[in-house]
């Protein structure tokens, strides 16, 4: 594994990447330009006027707002009273088009299985259906404190979500090629 990381000056922000190779290899040129160009850029502070925006975000920061989303949909977060969605099952809280479910019998995904770390066995969860949130994830421990069954207990050691999948809307009147690819879950 190779990781550059570049920070910004006065901060823990920056630009990160890891590449995986089986032997060793010299990272690319091209991949290391690739990394100084995206820190340049992001270099440049704005002020933009308030209010709702669209934004556009990178691969990359899948991995952040997924942590964020596993973070506040475990089950001991909502028992502790540390997540921000407790007492919000059935509200919506992302964009109608987003449907994010957990598959860790999906064979095709790192990760699968057909028990959980405790002996429960795993089936597939919706966690946000068309922007609702639908569940939490609770081990066997907070399930049982919070008097609830769990649809899916998390896994022991993580406490997290193992495949998730975001599926994304059909919109209507998109060219058939772009509506078919977006038939494919994303993960």
């Amino acid at each position: 594994v190779i990781t550059a990381s570049i920070l910004y000056p006065g901060s823990a922000t920056g630009i990160h990447r890891s590449l995986v190779f089986k032997t060793f290899k010299k990272a690319d040129d091209a991949y290391l330009d690739q990394l100084v160009e995206l820190y340049n850029k992001g270099e440049k502070e704005m002020t933009v006027a308030g209010g709702r925006m669209k934004v556009l975000f990178m691969p990359e920061a899948m991995y952040t707002l997924v942590w964020r989303l596993q973070s506040a949909t475990n089950g001991a977060s909502v028992y502790h009273k540390q997540s921000p969605l407790a007492g919000k099952s059935g509200a919506k809280i992302l964009d109608k088009k987003l449907t994010i479910v957990d598959n860790p019998i999906d064979d095709s995904k790192p990760g699968a299985r057909a028990f959980d770390d405790e002996g429960t066995a795993c089936r597939r969860v919706s966690i946000v259906d068309k922007g609702i949130l639908k569940n939490f994830y609770y081990d066997l421990y907070y399930a049982s404190k919070m008097k609830m069954h769990s649809p899916r207990p998390a896994r022991l050691l993580c406490r997290k979500a193992c495949c998730l999948a975001f599926l994304p809307a059909q919109p209507p009147g998109l060219p058939c090629r772009l509506r078919d690819a977006l038939k494919t879950p994303v993960s």
